[in-house]
């Protein structure tokens, strides 16, 4: 019972310093080997060596031999007191076994003795103490010291990488941590280590920090007298000497130890919060040769950029200018400019590393462009963004500086790695082509809301509502989502560091089994990869909103046919309402959540009025429309327009509207 309860306390003050050694172990070599790589072999080397002089120093330890010494003698004579014969063993240590796999967790392996003699020293509790003893002391100083070293070596390379990372240009292999995910994964590895210090000096033991160990006592030798009656002198007599266990509760050690273990998964659980929710926002940007889709279909080619400045978290559309025609044209578009800028061009970083020529441009045009950034170094994945620029030619940083850009705040400052450039640049670009910054993850970017899947619509083309009809990619239907929306052969690529984007390609593993029915009864299976898709329609100035004319917002055959030619009733805003004849109580408000997005304003300079629509889509039956008129130069309604008007308005009111 006493040996059982000595490996549960000793299992319970274990665990923690077992978690967490394995966590350091596991983290600081997958650091050492993604970073070092070839020169990943010298802490290795240097742990296994390390590990090799403890091991044989401790053999050669003058204190413990000692004890050993005396402990075979007590051995040898209790067997010749019992007349029976006893072979010293020499007990086995495998030192290099030991040692090697003391590299990844704190070993040391030592022979036990016979069954057999144990059983024969069962009456000699003193001895098997004293082996016990010599033996736990003698594999305690080497665990000791095997983690000691081993954790400081793996701290020392830890700190070494992160300095190479972050303040040299230390070219290592290309991997998916960001510059600020490094951080925190150092920090994560250097907090692990440090705890793992910390136990090691508690001897393994967490428990010894709360006195909740396992402990034992050798009691005192207890003398007591034997008084007989009569006038003899009172012999003692002598109990021999006991050992007893300090009782702690099982329970309060399991609590005490599950609570520290958990407590080992704090660092790792403090920086994945802190990845999370902190990490600058990745994005993509988007090229788009045909914006228009005039073929019907729509290439977009894309690239995982990285902000350099505090970045942006909006979705931008600007259209695309060379960095040198951008800071020498005397007059540019006053629509937002993508501004690419190609860093092997010498011409183009001349006029980035000017810092008050760059800042003064910026802010003449009002700091509503966006500038893009096409690296020309590698090796640079897991580095904060240089602050010297590149000369390919001798493959160093030069001495130009271009720091100001890492903290230059106004605008958008954002770069592409140097293995996607070709990629990018494969179609070419044209004047004002159209390209497209999206901060989101792939499962929000491909959302059929997304920013990214719109297309622009003609406004001359007009709104089909019949959904039973066959469409082509040229004419626009409304969609289920009450937007208005065009069917388009959809093809994406996506490249991160010369590689498929891995987000993509698992987005399209985990949706290729999924399929939506459109409203027009067809099965869209959205891989992206010439597959037809319902994409929304954006218009060219402003790509959140849609573009069309009033008087040619619906198709007018089914505009009769469906009894939304004529007004069905006007709302307290004075907003004019049409429903389809399939819709039950028109003049009821069912569609509270269901409107999709106002269309642009639609200018009649005649009539000194602009308008807006929008849709809601319920079912097959029912569709609403909601058209609004405003004065054309002020910011009021038109009391002269439809529903504005006192007599229309009392005799066409909405209910819940």
């Amino acid at each position: 019972c006493k040996r059982h309860s000595k490996r549960f306390s000793q299992v319970m003050g274990h665990l923690p310093f077992f978690l967490c050694s394995v966590l350091f172990r596991v983290m600081s070599y997958a650091f050492i080997w993604i970073y070092l790589w070839d020169y990943s072999f010298i802490p290795l080397t240097v742990s296994f060596f390390a590990n090799l002089v403890i091991g044989y120093n401790q053999q050669t330890d003058m204190k413990m031999k000692k004890k050993m010494k005396n402990i075979q003698k007590k051995i040898k004579k209790h067997f010749k007191e019992n007349q029976e014969e006893y072979k010293h063993r020499r007990i086995e240590l495998a030192v290099w076994l030991s040692s090697f796999i003391g590299i990844f967790i704190p070993c040391c392996y030592s022979q036990q003795l016979e069954d057999k003699i144990v059983k024969k020293l069962g009456n000699k509790p003193d001895i098997l103490k004293g082996l016990d003893e010599v033996r736990q002391s003698f594999q305690n100083k080497v665990l000791k010291r095997q983690e000691l070293a081993g954790t400081l070596i793996n701290l020392v390379s830890s700190v070494i990488i992160f300095i190479m990372v972050n303040f040299t240009y230390y070219k290592y292999p290309p991997n998916k941590l960001t510059n600020f995910s490094f951080n925190i994964y150092f920090y994560v590895v250097i907090t692990l280590g440090i705890m793992c210090l910390i136990f090691t000096l508690l001897d393994f033991d967490a428990l010894k920090l709360f006195g909740l160990d396992h402990i034992e006592t050798e009691t005192k030798t207890k003398i007591s007298f034997d008084e007989p009656n009569g006038p003899l002198i009172s012999l003692p007599t002598t109990d021999t000497g006991r050992f007893i266990e300090k009782k702690n509760s099982k329970c309060v050690q399991m609590v005490v130890s599950v609570f520290l273990s958990l407590m080992v998964f704090t660092p790792i659980v403090i920086g994945g919060f802190c990845s999370h929710h902190y990490t600058l926002p990745e994005g993509y940007a988007v090229l788009v040769p045909d914006p228009a889709a005039s073929d019907n279909q729509l290439y977009m080619i894309m690239v995982k950029v990285y902000p350099v400045n505090s970045g942006t978290e909006e979705d931008l559309v600007g259209s695309f200018i060379k960095c040198t025609k951008y800071f020498t044209a005397p007059s540019l578009s006053n629509s937002r400019l993508v501004v690419y800028a190609d860093l092997s061009i010498p011409e183009c970083e001349k006029h980035l590393i000017d810092k008050a020529g760059f800042e003064a441009k910026m802010r003449k045009r009002s700091n509503k462009d966006v500038l893009l950034i096409a690296e020309n170094w590698n090796n640079r994945s897991s580095s904060s963004f240089p602050f010297m620029t590149y000369n390919e030619k001798t493959d160093t940083f030069t001495d130009k500086s271009m720091a100001h850009l890492k903290s230059f705040d106004d605008i958008p400052i954002l770069s592409f790695n140097q293995k996607d450039k070709e990629s990018f640049e494969m179609h070419g670009f044209t004047s004002n082509q159209e390209i497209r910054i999206a901060m989101k993850d792939i499962p929000d970017l491909l959302k059929p809301d997304s920013l990214l899947l719109s297309v622009e619509c003609d406004d001359t083309e007009c709104i089909h509502i019949d959904t039973e009809l066959e469409l082509d990619g040229s004419q626009v239907f409304l969609g289920c989502d009450s937007e208005p929306k065009r069917n388009i052969n959809v093809t994406i690529s996506c490249n991160d560091r010369g590689k498929n984007c891995t987000e993509f390609d698992r987005f399209k593993k985990t949706h290729s089994q999924e399929t939506s029915e459109s409203c027009r009864k067809k099965v869209l299976t959205p891989s992206y990869f010439g597959d037809i898709v319902a994409l929304k329609c954006k218009g060219k100035s402003d790509p959140k909103i849609w573009n069309k004319k009033n008087d040619l917002l619906l198709c007018q055959d089914e505009s009769r046919n469906e009894g939304m030619s004529s007004k069905t009733c006007c709302t307290e805003n004075r907003t004019t309402i049409y429903a389809k004849k399939g819709c039950k109580d028109p003049k009821k408000n069912h569609c509270e959540h269901g409107w999709g997005s106002w269309s642009g304003w639609n200018s009649q300079e005649d009539n000194l009025v602009r308008d807006r629509s929008r849709f809601c889509f319920k079912d097959k039956a029912c569709t609403y429309l909601e058209t609004e008129y405003w004065k054309l130069a002020e910011d009021d309604r038109d009391a002269r327009a439809d529903c504005g008007r006192d007599d229309i308005f009392n005799k066409h009111e909405c209910i819940d509207f």
